[in-house]
């Protein structure tokens, strides 16, 4: 009985859970670079807590806050009703139960977790360092990395390049905010760092990731008063340094800038299905004539992947089992045009809280999705979970009007 009772009071101390979800938090980042499995693995550490606690939450309130996450979830899970295909739907339903879990879970105690926002958020960047030195390892080595990226290949990485890429940028943006704050740091370890990964991120050769890359660190620089005027133009040069360095000296960007030539030289031809960018580009197309025969209610999500195929091989006479590779047409395909207006709502209240939140925390939204313009990366795992994390400690999801807190860090924490 003795026994029974310390478990019970075990699962009722708060301050255990707290500490078990802002260990989760920390190790987020890293995961997200190195096992899609511990990633999952820790967001169901991080919500685990709802079992013992969920009773706490204000549904109410909660929904106020948090609606946009459910709504997009709920797109996709109404969706269903008219799939077909109800095991991908599934699927699909599980890969992005996050923007469920996830905000809930924050809901329990959003005071103690966002006073650790930018130095979570600093795991990026340390994550990303490391990752980098493994790029580099990769592309010195040799082990045929030139011809394996001619032939549009990739280095293999722990995880999918171009999601290492999108957290690598999401890396970068952590660094210039960390620079902003604490300098070069203390032997200019956060200089090094810094180059590490502007390095990194050029070696990997992605070419979204490279582009947003510059167009988010120019957002931050224009918005960030640390590094308005001469700060900023100095970093925007010495990134040009290194890309041109990279450009040069590696045996990836070069090589990925002649395979991207010749794959456009060979759009219109007749073997524009053994090219990249032109199959990213037909999804697109696919997708579209999807959406527009399916204009109001679209397909259902769960027979996005099954039409496209159909449709590939009507139009193309090819096989493929692409999702278009642009979130907006691949949400108007399987929701049509009330999912998509319903879509932009959901993203435009985030991206506007995120704005709200400060210059690191927009550059950053801008990062996702400048994403989501070539892949559906709010669609898959990693993307999602990367996503929700980082607006959760944007902070404006949250109202504290009972705990007293007006301001966190650099976040202006009330609700929208």
């Amino acid at each position: 009985m003795i026994r029974l009772t310390g478990y019970s009071h075990l699962l009722k101390n708060e301050k255990l859970f707290q500490r078990m979800q802002l260990f989760a938090l920390f190790l987020l980042p890293w995961a997200l670079f190195l096992s899609e499995a511990v990633t999952s693995i820790l967001v169901i550490i991080f919500s685990v807590p709802l079992l013992f606690f969920g009773r706490e939450i204000n549904g109410r309130q909660s929904f106020q806050q948090m609606w946009p996450f459910f709504m997009f979830y709920s797109l996709m899970f109404l969706s269903g009703f008219w799939s077909a295909d109800t095991g991908r739907w599934m699927s699909l339903l599980r890969v992005n139960i996050p923007y469920l879990m996830m905000p809930l879970a924050f809901s329990l105690w959003p005071s103690f977790l966002l006073q650790f926002s930018k130095k979570i958020l600093s795991q990026f960047f340390l994550a990303g360092s490391v990752i980098s030195m493994y790029i580099f390892y990769l592309a010195l080595s040799g082990k045929g990395v030139g011809a394996e990226i001619a032939s549009g290949g990739f280095l293999p990485v722990p995880v999918h390049h171009v999601r290492t890429s999108l957290f690598l940028v999401v890396a970068v943006i952590a660094g210039w905010d960390r620079v902003g704050e604490k300098g070069t740091g203390k032997y200019g370890w956060n200089l090094w760092m810094m180059l590490i990964l502007l390095s990194g991120i050029h070696l990997l050769a992605v070419r979204t990731g490279i582009v947003l890359v510059y167009v988010t660190s120019l957002i931050y620089f224009l918005t960030h008063k640390n590094f308005r005027g001469r700060s900023g133009w100095l970093w925007l040069g010495v990134m040009m340094i290194v890309f041109w360095i990279v450009f040069f000296t590696s045996p990836t960007l070069s090589e990925k800038w002649n395979y991207w030539k010749e794959d456009w030289q060979n759009f219109s031809s007749h073997s524009w299905s053994y090219y990249s960018d032109a199959m990213r580009w037909k999804t697109n197309v696919v997708g579209w004539n999807i959406a527009a025969e399916n204009f109001w209610w679209g397909v259902g999500m769960g027979d996005v992947r099954d039409e496209m195929t159909l449709k590939f091989l009507q139009e193309e006479g090819v096989y493929s089992e692409h999702y278009p590779h642009n979130l907006w047409i691949a949400m108007m395909a399987g929701t049509g045009m009330l999912g998509l207006v319903l879509t932009n709502i959901s993203l435009g209240v985030l991206g506007f809280r995120q704005w709200r939140s400060g210059s690191v925390w927009f550059a950053l939204f801008v990062t996702f999705m400048g994403s989501c313009i070539v892949e559906t990366t709010l669609l898959s795992s990693l993307g999602t979970i990367g996503f929700v994390l980082v607006a959760l400690l944007a902070g404006q999801n949250y109202s504290f009007r009972d705990s007293g807190i007006s301001d966190l860090s650099e976040n202006r924490v009330s609700s929208f």
